[in-house]
């Protein structure tokens, strides 16, 4: 079965779920979803890493991504002001010094 399959099926358990919950007044749905959704960007990130069976660049930074969107959905630290930019500037940083990129080199 497909990694992103399995995904996309474990989000929408989980949304029917939180829709089931919020409806028996357990919990509010919307808030819940406010605040945990980088999780399911964390866990297509181990999907990802599962699928090609070891763990590459794209869903390390898919998954440090996801990991710095729930601590700045849950307020543990203010992320804004510095970590962003950071990673702006080192992803164009990294576009402009890659190698590997599109077209072949001339050797």
């Amino acid at each position: 079965m497909s990694p992103l399959r399995v995904w996309l099926a474990g989000v929408l358990i989980t949304l029917g779920a939180l829709w089931l919950l919020d409806a028996a007044n357990v919990l509010d749905a919307g808030s819940t979803i406010d605040h945990w959704w980088p999780v399911a960007v964390m866990a297509l990130a181990v999907c990802a890493a599962v699928a090609e069976r070891r763990i590459s660049l794209g869903p390390t930074v898919l998954f440090v991504i996801g990991a710095l969107l729930l601590v700045d959905q849950l307020d543990v630290a203010k992320i804004d002001a510095v970590v962003w930019p950071i990673i702006a500037i080192l992803a164009g940083l990294w576009l402009l010094v890659n190698r590997s990129g599109g077209a072949a080199r001339a050797t």
